[in-house]
C-alpha cells in the first residue's frame, strides 16, 4: 500500500508548514518570561585568584537561582593579553523588584558564608565593573 506524501524536496514542506506557523508561534509568544533587568558584572584578576573567586561567585549564584524572578545566568571568562583573567557574570531578571530583593538576599548569603566581597576582591587583586541594564525597547528579536 503506497502512501501519498508531499514531495518535500520540491518545496512541499513550505506549503505544509505555512498554515501552522502563525497559530503555533502564538501558543508560545507569551510563554517565556520577559527580561526586565539584567545585571552584568565584569571582574579582572590575576590568574592565581580565579579558583577562589569563582568559588565565591558560585555560592551567590546558587542563591540567586532560587530567587523569584530569576530567568537565567551565565558565567563567562577570557584570558587577557597580560595573562590576567576576566570573568563576566550575567544574571537576567523578570522584574526590577526581583533584582532588588535578590541583592538583599545575596548579601545575607554572603555574610552567612563568611564572604566579605570587598575584602575578598582587595585580597585577590580583583577589579570590578558592576552594572545593571534594561532591555533595549523593541530589541528582543533574538528571543
Amino acid at each position: 500500500m503506497a502512501l501519498d506524501l508531499p514531495d518535500f524536496a520540491e518545496g512541499g514542506d513550505a506549503q505544509l508548514d505555512a498554515p501552522l506557523d502563525a497559530p503555533f508561534d502564538a501558543l508560545f509568544e507569551d510563554a517565556a518570561p520577559r527580561l526586565a533587568q539584567a545585571r552584568l558584572d565584569r571582574f579582572e584578576m590575576p590568574a592565581a585568584a580565579r579558583a577562589e573567586f569563582l568559588e565565591a561567585v558560585r555560592v551567590i549564584h546558587a542563591v540567586l537561582r532560587r530567587r523569584p524572578g530569576f530567568l537565567r545566568d551565565l558565567l563567562l571568562e577570557r584570558t587577557l593579553p597580560d595573562g590576567r583573567v576576566e570573568i563576566a557574570t550575567l544574571v537576567e531578571w523578570g522584574a526590577t523588584a526581583d533584582l532588588a530583593a535578590a541583592k538583599v538576599e545575596a548579601a545575607r548569603a554572603q555574610a552567612a558564608a563568611g564572604i566579605d566581597p570587598a575584602a575578598l576582591m582587595a585580597r585577590l587583586g580583583v577589579q570590578a565593573t558592576i552594572a545593571s541594564f534594561e532591555p533595549v525597547e523593541g530589541g528582543d528579536e533574538g528571543r
